[in-house]
């Protein structure tokens, strides 16, 4: 007996070991070079070939073939010499010679009330995924009922909004199945890949680059607070900046303020941010969530500060509870009110030769400025760690580093990145609200928000950087 041999990236391996109809969502992410799309027409082709099977292949615009899955799908069944054997490839169609699997190609936008019609479909492949809107998935997800039937996500992230980011991140639906695969881990990334993606490293915008070659959210760095060069950066600076992880323990907590908002904590030590968690917690179930929080700050010996704006007002009583509760092992802990003064308003921010009073709207501005100011100064300093060149004069507790085996890690960077500058009627600079950030279909950035919280300048002076602000 003759067996076929498959080949694939070996990241891809566990997406496409449970045999058909075990999972409902096979989810290929990264960036460009990755070979996603290859070894999804790949396996499609296959799976064709062994069954018959009614295969959709779609994308959300489609004025020709020329811009379909064809193409891909071409090239796979060329590769190997068994699967062209068993298949008839036309100029705009392609279906098995034997056992009448078909393959149909539609876009999405002109054709959804005919797709909606279609019967028994095995297999729905959505490429360029990213672009689908929430529209066309609520339309199209029905109509994929056959017994066994799958979806294969295909996309390179590019909104952290779009449907497929807040449906394939931290929490996807039953039975799924999600990869995030780059160029590094395709073992036949060519040579003239390989040129190409060196010299856009060189020469392109750092947030442009990782949005193609390494899957990362396009992000506008021109108009963001905190710059998602500096945040990467950061990424386990403390690995080549001895001495950051010396120092108090500070924990962000963001309380969930609506049924579809989640709370999300901060851990950091010293200068470096040692783990995250995000739980959805229910107003009426706010107990059960300062609870939560409280024991990730015992075990740490960590100050909490928690936001103490709406359904917050009350997390300060809950925290005395547990504090009563536990006499031998007491959290301290203080409210974060984002829309209060700012501290030190007469004293002269950075360089500018102005007012922290002038500056900055409230002390929410004035906490995310200070910590991009961190984000900046590490990316400054480890750059010039990199490069050999004398980095600039800074203070261990004025940088900043996250360690790479934090959970969320990727949602951390984008949240940290999402928000925009923006400024109030007297030209002070303000964040970007969460009111405007759903104007623009982006959730609230939960964990950004106890990122900053978990590094702000704390009244009481309990903060290790408390008497280093100069702002």
């Amino acid at each position: 007996m003759t067996t076929l041999r498959i080949e694939m990236p070996p990241k891809l391996i566990p997406a496409f070991a449970p045999s058909r109809g075990s999972l409902r969502y096979r989810c290929l992410r990264g960036g460009r070079g990755s070979g996603k799309s290859f070894t999804a027409a790949k396996m499609a082709a296959i799976w064709g070939a062994v069954e018959t099977l009614r295969i959709l292949c779609t994308r959300e615009l489609q004025n020709s073939i020329k811009e379909s899955f064809h193409a891909e799908l071409k090239n796979a069944i060329e590769s190997c010499p068994w699967l062209v054997t068993q298949y008839e490839v036309g100029v705009d169609y392609l279906r098995h010679k034997f056992n009448g699997t078909e393959f149909i190609f539609k876009g999405l936008r002109h054709n959804i009330t005919a797709v909606k019609s279609m019967a028994q479909i095995d297999l729905l492949i959505v490429e360029e995924a990213e672009t689908v809107p929430h529209s066309s998935w609520v339309d199209l997800l029905p109509t994929i009922r056959a017994p066994k039937s799958e979806i294969w996500i295909v996309y390179n992230p590019k909104r952290p909004n779009s449907w497929v980011a807040e449906n394939f991140g931290s929490a996807p639906p039953p039975r799924s199945y999600v990869a995030t695969i780059n160029h590094a881990d395709n073992p036949w990334f060519s040579e003239e890949l390989e040129e190409q993606r060196l010299h856009d490293k060189a020469t392109m915008p750092v947030n442009l680059y990782n949005h193609i070659w390494e899957g990362a959210y396009l992000l506008d760095d021109d108009t963001s607070v905190i710059k998602s060069a500096w945040v990467e950066s950061a990424i386990d600076a403390h690995l080549l900046i001895p001495g950051m992880d010396e120092g108090r323990a500070t924990l962000g907590f963001d309380i969930s303020d609506d049924g579809d908002d989640l709370c999300a904590t901060i851990l950091r030590k010293g200068s470096v941010a040692r783990a995250a968690d995000e739980w959805a917690g229910r107003e009426d179930e706010m107990l059960k969530s300062c609870t939560r929080a409280y024991h990730s700050a015992q075990v740490e010996r960590a100050h909490i500060f928690y936001d103490s704006i709406g359904v917050g007002a009350s997390a300060g009583s809950k925290f005395n509870e547990l504090n009563n509760m536990h006499p031998n092992a007491k959290v301290t802990h203080e409210g974060f009110n984002a829309g209060s003064k700012v501290l030190r308003p007469d004293a002269i921010y950075g360089q500018t030769k102005i007012k922290n009073k002038d500056f900055f709207s409230n002390l929410k501005s004035q906490s995310w400025w200070q910590v991009a100011d961190r984000f900046l100064l590490t990316h400054q300093v480890v750059e010039s760690i990199k490069n050999g060149t004398p980095p600039p004069k800074f203070k261990i507790e004025d940088l900043i580093s996250i360690d790479s085996k934090v959970k969320h890690l990727s949602k951390i960077k984008m949240e940290l990145c999402t928000p925009l500058r923006d400024f109030d009627q007297n030209g002070r600079v303000k964040v970007e609200s969460k009111k405007d950030l759903r104007k623009r279909e982006v959730p609230s950035p939960n964990l950004a928000d106890a990122f900053i919280m978990a590094y702000a300048p704390i009244r009481r002076g309990l903060n290790i950087n408390a008497e280093n602000q100069s702002r």
